[in-house]
């Protein structure tokens, strides 16, 4: 299927004694909380999401033959992974860069390993996206869409997606697994013993990549993200946001322009973001994956731009419930943070009523539990040729 002259096959091949730098087989906790959500039963709001991305398989169930047709579409940013009696491996093509494999294969790779320490995974096989959102650049046909999701052929396991990818079967994402392992819940945890409501700033606060399509001198300003940096110049008192690198910018001409306009600032930490009231969740190629995670766990009010994309906890959140919706264009976002400036009460409720759901739903063993719940909803609906 996808092993012939034109593609290389690599194995992961990952046993319980070879662990990866990512795996902490030792943390028992995480064990027992794994193994007792999933003996508890798979929450239903999981289920519910894997039940919806799972519905339209054909009753013939999924088969090899349809694999190999969805790989070939896109042989550069699809890869296959296999599960057999516990050995976890994948098939990839030998056009694509290492950094594409390492970046976003390894956190999956670790957690199903990790997993696979804590409960027997199911015997499959199945096609994952390295990509942003598969077969979708920047924006579901905003500059341009790859494949129609009409011409899919079988299931595509991704952290993103846009309602009319029928076949996506949404996953935590990569970012969010390797955040996890680099201690971004004791950042989370610092910021939020540091900056308790009352000593935040009254402000919004946002830091990013030029992310969300090919900045050029001609066409930048159109962007979402450099209509929040503009309206950063404008808004001081209110508004703080900036680019903090330059990502698929080619030309000096752009980036000098971007500098002039002090749409640029340093890096910070999660730990310091959370010193602000109020924290800009906004698209960049596709969702925002891991500042999602985090953002929600906080203790601050999350503004959420109005996104085309879905990702695995999307039906968790409630606008005005959990997080205050703004434009996709951001044209009402200054509004709806002067009102929650002058309604500290109400947005304190916000931002509480998201620590809950995320606390609740959102911990790592919630990650794996996902996880294994799509697998082994998947593998149901694995044809046995």
């Amino acid at each position: 299927m996808f092993c012939n002259e034109k593609f290389k096959i690599v194995f992961y091949i990952l046993m319980l004694a070879q662990s990866s730098s990512y795996i902490k087989t030792e943390d028992l906790a995480l064990q027992y909380e794994v193994q007792e959500k999933i003996k508890k039963g798979i929450p239903q709001w999981m289920l519910n999401q894997i039940k919806k991305d799972l519905s339209y398989v054909p009753k013939s169930g999924i088969t090899k033959d349809m694999m190999s047709r969805t790989l070939e579409q896109d042989p550069m940013h699809l890869v296959l992974f296999k599960i057999k009696n516990g050995t976890i491996a994948v098939e990839y093509n030998n056009q694509m860069g290492m950094r594409w494999q390492n970046f976003t294969c390894d956190p999956i790779i670790a957690a199903l390993s990790e997993l696979s320490t804590y409960i027997t995974l199911p015997d499959v096989e199945f096609v994952f996206s390295l990509d942003d959102a598969p077969f979708n650049w920047f924006g579901s046909g905003k500059t341009g869409t790859l494949i129609e999701p009409s011409t899919y052929r079988a299931p595509i396991f991704s952290a993103c997606k846009i309602p009319e990818d029928v076949n996506v079967i949404l996953v935590p994402d990569s970012h969010t697994l390797s955040s996890i392992k680099n201690n971004v819940i004791q950042e989370i945890a610092l910021g939020n013993t540091t900056f308790r409501w009352d000593t935040k700033k009254n402000m919004a606060f946002w830091r990013g990549a030029t992310t969300g399509g090919r900045f050029k001198l001609n066409n930048f300003e159109q962007f979402p993200r450099t209509k929040l940096a503009k309206l950063s110049v404008e808004f001081p008192k209110v508004l703080d946001a900036k680019f903090t690198f330059f990502w698929g910018i080619d030309d000096d001409e752009t980036k000098n322009k971007l500098k002039e306009l002090y749409y640029l600032a340093e890096t910070t930490s999660i730990s310091d973001h959370i010193q602000y009231k109020y924290q800009i969740l906004i698209d960049g190629n596709s969702a925002s994956w891991p500042r999602a995670y985090w953002q929600y766990q906080c203790n601050s009010v999350v503004f959420k731009q109005n996104s085309p994309y879905i990702v695995w906890h999307n039906d968790l959140f409630k606008p005005w419930v959990h997080y205050i919706p703004f434009n996709h264009n951001c044209d009402d976002l200054i509004d709806k943070i002067k009102w929650a400036i002058n309604n500290d009460d109400n947005a304190q409720r916000i931002a509480h009523n998201a620590n809950e759901i995320a606390n609740a739903c959102l911990k790592h063993s919630d990650i794996l539990v996902y996880i294994y719940a799509a697998i082994n909803e998947y593998a149901k609906l694995q044809a046995s040729d």
